[in-house]
């Protein structure tokens, strides 16, 4: 397992310069105790300002790790008023001893004096020295020169209980500038003001041009959406004249329609008014006629019913066993009678 950075290529000039701001990661392999070798830690690490004990940083607490790579430097998380453009600082590795964090590595870094490791690291390697570290820049990683660790005797770890300090000399440093490499910087500056001025006036003037198109074009598109407006409104106008021309001529038939059905319906009424007379004059002839009638049907009732008393004084009625008999005649009976052969039996 690799971890990289995405930044540019080293390239190792005597101007380069390096600060606590150019700092991105901080990783450490093969930590190690006094009386322990190879065993799982749990650490963190502490940044200070050299010959100051309180710390300005204070990474997360990596557990069970020989290896820890901590989280990215965050500049926020620094104590307020940190100067970030120091060239040397100190760090504190501390690891978990016996239920107490004790430091494990204790330097004074001065990034000038570290060396290339490449753009990338090897999470495990055998190379790596116990106790070391290495510190992610912009562009790749470096870590402390090999003559440090030739230095450092198993010895000398074991009696000092695992702390280190690595202090390089400024004089050994080579210096990073000369009278002609700050003059060319100054011009460079210079060139780059003047073309930052020039693209910002560019700038400018294509962002003016800009506004004055969009303005154009909004113009335009108000002129043509007014229009189209416009011709939507007139054509509406249009339709609703038609129609209200349309609605004025059936209007003007049903008038004549509902004048025509008012004429019928007078016309009815009359007729109407008309045949209710006759029907009453009819109901009246037809009450007198059945009064009349009702009153013929009860005289010939009573005249029937004289008729039969006098026929059975002229012809009595005889028992002839268990039938009756008129003049030796034998009379229906009458539990048998229905009133079909009464007109026989009369006219017989």
């Amino acid at each position: 397992m690799s971890i990289s950075l995405r930044s540019g290529q080293h390239v190792d000039l005597p101007s380069q310069q390096r600060r606590l701001r150019h700092l991105r990661s901080i990783s450490a392999r093969k930590l190690t105790l006094a009386d322990e070798e190879y065993t799982l830690l749990d650490a963190y690490f502490t940044l200070h300002v050299p010959g100051c004990k309180q710390e300005f940083y204070k990474s997360e607490v990596i557990r069970q790790s020989l290896n820890p790579n901590w989280a990215a430097l965050d500049p926020h998380s620094m104590v307020n008023k940190t100067d970030t453009a120091i060239p040397a600082f100190q760090i504190k590795v501390w690891a978990l001893m016996s239920k107490e964090f004790i430091v494990v590595i204790d330097w004074l870094v001065d990034l000038g004096a570290l060396v290339y490791v490449g753009e990338t690291v090897q999470y495990k390697s055998t190379a790596d020295p116990p106790n070391s570290l290495i510190f992610g820049m912009f562009n790749g990683y470096y870590a402390a020169p090999p003559e440090h660790y030739s230095r450092l005797s198993r010895e000398a770890l074991e009696a000092s209980l695992s702390l280190k300090t690595l202090t390089v000399a400024r004089s050994s440093a080579s210096r990073s500038y000369s009278k002609w490499t700050l003059i060319s910087v100054v011009e460079a500056c210079q060139e780059l003001s003047r073309l930052r001025g020039n693209i910002l006036s560019l700038k400018k003037r294509i962002g003016q041009r800009i506004d004055s198109s969009v303005v154009e074009g909004n113009r335009r598109q108000q002129c043509e959406a007014a229009r189209v407006r416009i011709r939507l409104l007139r054509d509406d106008l249009d339709r609703q004249a038609i129609q209200e021309r349309c609605e004025s001529m059936a209007l003007e038939k049903l008038k004549d329609t509902v004048r025509e059905k008012a004429s019928s319906l007078k016309q009815s009424q009359v007729e109407l008014a008309n045949l209710e007379a006759r029907l009453t004059d009819e109901r009246l002839k037809l009450t007198s006629r059945s009064n009349s009638l009702f009153k013929l049907n009860a005289q010939a009732s009573y005249r029937r019913s004289d008729l039969l008393c006098q026929l059975t004084r002229v012809f009595p009625i005889e028992m002839n066993g268990e039938r009756s008999c008129i003049l030796g005649i034998k009379l229906p009976d009458a539990g048998s009678y229905s009133g079909m052969l009464e007109c026989a039996t009369i006219g017989g």
